[in-house]
C-alpha cells in the first residue's frame, strides 16, 4: 500500500531523459526513474514540509547498483532523511525496497512562493556498464494557508510528532495520518451519524472491510478476530485482521475500534495499520489513538 496526498495531492513524476552507452544497449537501461514530490502538513506542529524521493525501479533480470544525487533547493532546511543514497537494487525491486526513503525540507509558510527543484542525477551500474540518467526539473508552488486543523472538527487527537496529514476527505468523513515512508504506519478516523446507539461486532468488521476497499486504495481485508472491548470510556468492538494491496504488492496488519458517541449521535471507527506482521509498532499507536476526544458543545 502506497499513499501520497494532502488535501489535493502535490505529485510530480518524471522519466529519465539522458543516457550514455555504446552500440549495444546496456542492461542498466532496463530501469524506470520517477521523482515524487509532495507537500505535507503536520497538524500538531502547524508546519509544512516538502518530501522528495527519486525512485529507481529495476525492471531487468540482473542486480544493479544505483546512486541517487538529488538537489536541495536553496534556503530550505533539510529536516529529515537524506538527499544522496547508494545501494543495490535486485531484479523486480526499486530503491525504496532497497532502503531509500528520500528526504524532507521545511517550507516557510509563504503563500505563492515558488520553488525550483533541479534535476536529480542517477548513476546506474551493472557488471558491464555504467550510465548516468537525469530527471526533469520540477516547480513547486506553495499555495496553502496555515490554519488550526482541528478547529474544523468537533473532535481531536494528538497525532504523533512525525506523522503528517495524508488524506482529508471531508465529504466521506475520512481522515488519515501517516509517517510514511520513514514510518510505514497509518491512523485513520472515520465517522457517520447514527440514530441507533446499538452496534455489534459484525457491523464494525463489515464497515472496516468496506472502508479498506473504497477509501484505502482497493485494499483487501481479512478479519481475524472481533471482540467487545472498552475504548477510552466507550463500549466498543475491536477488530483485528490482515490487509493486502495486490496493486502495490504490499500487506500487513490492522486493528480497528468501533464505538458510538451517544451525545453526538455518531459512530466512529478509529484504525491503526502497518506494513508487515510485527505487532510491536502497531501496539505503540494504541496510546496515540486513546488521546481521541470529542469536544464539548458550546
Amino acid at each position: 500500500m502506497k499513499y501520497f496526498g494532502l488535501f489535493a495531492p502535490v505529485l510530480f513524476s518524471t522519466l529519465a531523459l539522458l543516457a550514455s552507452g555504446g552500440i549495444n544497449k546496456p542492461r542498466v537501461e532496463n530501469v524506470g526513474i520517477h521523482r515524487y514530490i509532495q507537500i505535507r502538513f503536520y497538524p500538531k506542529d502547524t508546519e509544512y514540509r516538502l518530501h522528495i524521493i527519486t525512485v529507481v525501479t529495476n525492471k531487468g533480470e540482473v542486480l544493479i547498483r544505483g546512486r541517487v544525487e538529488d538537489n536541495i533547493p536553496r534556503h530550505l532546511k533539510l529536516v529529515r532523511g537524506e538527499n544522496i543514497w547508494e545501494g543495490e537494487i535486485p531484479p523486480g525491486k526499486d530503491s525504496y525496497d532497497a532502503g531509500y526513503k528520500g528526504y524532507e525540507l521545511l517550507i516557510p509558510p509563504e503563500k505563492g512562493k515558488k520553488y525550483i527543484i533541479q534535476p536529480a542525477k542517477v548513476i546506474l551500474k551493472d557488471k558491464e556498464t555504467s550510465i548516468n540518467k537525469y530527471t526533469d526539473p520540477d516547480t513547486v508552488i506553495f499555495d496553502k494557508d496555515i490554519s488550526d486543523f482541528w478547529s474544523r472538527y468537533d473532535f481531536y487527537m494528538d497525532v504523533p510528532k512525525d506523522f503528517h496529514l495524508e488524506k482529508e476527505m471531508r465529504e466521506e468523513h475520512f481522515l488519515t495520518f501517516t509517517g510514511y515512508p520513514f514510518d510505514p504506519r497509518w491512523i485513520f478516523i472515520w465517522w457517520k451519524d447514527a440514530k441507533d446507539t446499538k452496534i455489534d461486532g459484525k457491523t464494525i468488521a463489515d464497515l472496516r472491510v468496506k472502508i479498506g476497499k473504497e477509501l484505502y486504495d482497493q485494499e483487501e481485508d481479512e478479519v481475524i478476530e472481533t471482540l467487545p472491548c472498552k475504548f477510552i470510556d466507550y463500549k466498543a468492538f475491536q477488530v483485528k485482521g490482515n490487509w493486502k494491496n495486490p496493486k502495490f504488492k504490499t500487506e500487513g496488519i490492522f486493528e480497528t475500534y468501533g464505538f458510538i458517541d451517544a451525545d453526538q449521535g455518531r459512530l466512529y471507527l478509529i484504525d491503526i495499520i502497518t506494513f508487515g506482521y510485527n505487532r510491536v509498532p502497531l501496539n505503540e499507536l494504541k496510546k496515540t489513538i486513546r488521546t481521541f476526544r470529542v469536544k464539548e458543545s458550546k
